[in-house]
Order: structure tokens, then C-alpha cells, then sequence
């Protein structure tokens, strides 16, 4: 998980009131580990103060300058920002303007940046302040999230074609069918427990620790996940929701759940291997035989063709299809498909890269999990 984005707050000591708010209100990204902010009521006894803020200027990514008549008239506060926005041009840091109280700010030096609220009524003229501030924080949010890039690490997979279903050495007789995969990007690593709460505020269920891969999730938790993830990066959600019924926007740039032939593919590549990491049977490439989930990655000896990571053997992740018998495919059903077998597996042939199961999307269990992909949707070929 990444390390929170180090937040400073200039302010003139008139506006410590709003000042506090803010805090209060930022307290739920500080809670997801999204951003740090120091605190300048922690400056110790006998420190050089006007030093100390230059540093902690200097040492942010984020710097919130608290717009005000008495910010734009404190010596201090124009330090600051001129250090600030020397930064922000330098690409060092961002510098975000937050209108406190009506003043004349337009000939400012930060009036060329976007100031929130984007409708320039200052947070004090607001009836509902926490209004305002849920806007201005969901703006922090959003900017934090671009400093800190992608939250994933996603990995390339190119398109092919190959025959999906029964794999040379694998204990199954499924029929094959012949599917063509176009170019996409997928997760390497299932997503973690760290990375579920940091989007959704809410930890997956239990085993808890950042590490591991976010299981006790349903089909629809994912689904949320993924469009959750796809506005904090600014990109177009894959999915519409309502209840818990769930369309698929096929143009859409956002993360989505790979389809289940876009997952196999990913795990076996070009020549059909039956397990992710090639043909010899299960051993010391996986998270398996055991009585929990490992943290992902630990098992780099069962790679995918493709340098995917855990696909068989830790937790089992859903894709977007409904389990339906192959000729099937897209096909709508009552379950969705779970791939890739789990720890608790004692059979070879349940953490083939072919084999599959379903479960009702509302189920949450603590085998299965999900990894996130963006790209084409793969086009059946026969």
C-alpha cells in the first residue's frame, strides 16, 4: 500500500476556526491512510518556527492555502506561499487555493489555479458549511489520488487467440471453445486489503491486514470497487448500478472485472499451460494446502506467462461472466464465476488454470477474491 500523501495547511492564525473544520472533514482520507497533514501545533519548544513551516512546505506534495483577507495579509502566509508555488511549478507539489472568506484574491499569484469551491463562494458565505467542505474535500481527494498515481499496478496482456477450456494435463474433459482476446490490462496481483479500505472507506472481512488479497467480498462488492476506483482516477465507470442489478459499459475507460476467457487467457498465454506457471503440478509456486490466504505476490515461482501473480492457489477471484458450460458464454445465469482455486484446495486439479465455479454474486466468502482490468473486451471467434 502506498505511503500517505504529505498535506501542509498555510493559514493565518484569524482563521484557526475554519482551519479546524477543514481538519475534521479530512479525517476520513487521513483514516484510509490517503494523505498525512502535519499538524503545526506540534512544533516543539525552541524550535526556529518560520523555519520549520518552510520545511514542512517543502517537504509536501499538497499544499492547502487558506484564502483569506488575513492569509493574503500575513508575511508569514506569502512566504509560504511563495515557496509553495515555486513547487507547484517546479511539478513538485500541487497547491490548491480553498476561498475561506470573501477577499481580493484575483491578481494573487495562485489566481491561474483552480480554486474551490469551483463556484468561488467562499466557505464562510455557505448556510451549510459541511457542504462546502465535503466538496472541497472530494477535490483533495481526487488531487491526491492524481499526485499519487494509479493505485494499481496493472500489467499488460497482449491479445491472441486460443482454445479455452480443457488444458493438456489437467484432470478435466471440459469442451473447448475458440475465443480471440484483444489487448488489455490486468491487475497483477489480486487487490489487496489495503487497497479495498483506501477506496471504500470500509475494510473487506476479516483476515485483516493490508497484505493480503480483499476477500469476504461479493461480485457486487467488486463491481462497486471498480467504479469507486474508476472516479477517484477521473476515468468513465465500466459499470451502471442499480440495486443489484449491473450493466456493462463497453466504451468505458474505468476498472472492470476481467470476462472469464480474458482471466484464463491471462493464466495459461499462448501455449495452453495447465497451471500459470507451466505444466509440472502444484508445489512451491502457490499459496495452497493451507488454512489461510498469503499476502499477494509471495509466490513469484507461479507466475503467469504474462508475470500475473497468485492466479492459482491463493483466493479464487470473480470475474464479470455468469457460470454457464462454455458454448454458453455470455449467456446470463444466476451465479458468477469464481476462478483460479484457493489456499484450502487439496487437489492439483482445483488450481488449474482451467478450472471454475460459481457463486451467487451476493455470497461473500473468505476464499474469494478479485483483481481489477481495463481495456478491450474480448470478441468469441468461434
Amino acid at each position: 500500500m502506498r505511503a500517505p500523501l504529505r498535506v501542509f495547511i498555510s493559514y493565518a492564525r484569524e482563521d484557526e476556526a475554519p482551519e479546524r473544520e477543514l481538519r475534521a472533514h479530512l479525517q476520513i482520507l487521513v483514516r484510509r491512510g490517503a494523505i498525512r497533514c502535519w499538524d503545526d501545533r506540534q512544533t516543539g519548544a525552541g524550535e526556529e518556527w518560520k523555519q520549520t513551516y518552510l520545511d514542512r512546505v517543502r517537504d509536501a506534495r499538497m499544499v492547502l492555502f487558506l484564502v483569506s483577507k488575513d492569509s493574503l495579509g500575513s508575511e508569514h502566509c506569502r512566504e509560504e506561499l511563495e515557496e509553495a508555488m515555486a513547487r507547484h511549478r517546479q511539478g513538485r507539489a500541487r497547491v490548491i487555493p480553498i476561498l475561506l472568506r470573501a477577499c481580493a484574491w484575483e491578481q494573487e499569484p495562485f489566481h491561474v489555479l483552480t480554486v474551490v469551491p469551483r463556484s468561488l463562494r467562499p466557505v464562510w458565505a455557505h448556510r451549510d458549511r459541511d457542504r462546502a467542505w465535503v466538496e472541497i474535500v472530494s477535490e483533495i481527494e481526487t488531487a491526491a489520488a492524481g499526485l499519487q498515481g494509479p493505485l494499481l499496478d496493472l500489467v499488460d496482456v497482449p491479445g491472441g487467440r486460443f482454445h479455452m477450456g480443457n488444458a493438456d494435463g489437467a484432470e478435466d474433459e471440459r469442451p473447448v471453445h475458440l475465443v480471440e482476446i484483444s489487448p488489455l490490462r490486468l491487475g497483477r496481483c489480486p487487490v489487496t486489503q489495503g487497497q479495498y479500505r483506501s477506496v471504500m472507506d470500509l475494510p473487506p472481512g476479516p483476515p485483516a491486514e493490508d497484505a493480503l488479497p480483499a476477500s469476504n467480498v461479493s461480485w457486487l462488492d467488486a463491481v462497486l470497487f471498480c467504479n469507486r476506483l474508476s472516479a477517484r482516477e477521473r476515468l468513465r465507470a465500466a459499470y451502471d448500478v442499480e440495486g443489484t442489478s449491473v450493466t456493462w459499459r463497453q466504451d468505458a475507460d474505468g476498472y472492470r472485472l476481467p470476462t472469464e476467457a480474458e482471466w484464463e487467457w491471462a493464466a495459461r498465454g499462448a501455449d495452453g499451460r495447465p497451471y500459470p506457471w507451466g505444466p509440472q503440478p502444484p508445489e512451491h509456486q502457490l499459496c495452497w494446502r493451507r488454512t489461510a490466504p498469503s499476502p499477494v505476490g509471495s509466490f513469484p515461482a507461479g507466475a503467469s506467462p504474462f508475470g500475473l501473480l497468485d492466479m492459482a492457489g491463493n483466493v479464487g477471484e470473480w470475474c464479470w461472466d455468469f457460470y454457464v458450460p462454455y458454448p454458453e458464454a455470455g449467456a446470463p445465469g444466476e451465479t458468477r464465476v469464481v476462478r483460479g482455486g484457493c489456499f484450502s484446495d487439496v487437489d492439483a486439479a482445483w488450481v488449474s488454470a482451467t478450472e471454475r465455479i460459481g457463486y451467487e454474486p451476493s455470497r461473500r466468502l473468505d476464499m474469494v477474491g478479485f483483481r481489477c482490468a481495463r481495456g478491450a473486451r474480448p470478441a468469441a471467434a468461434g
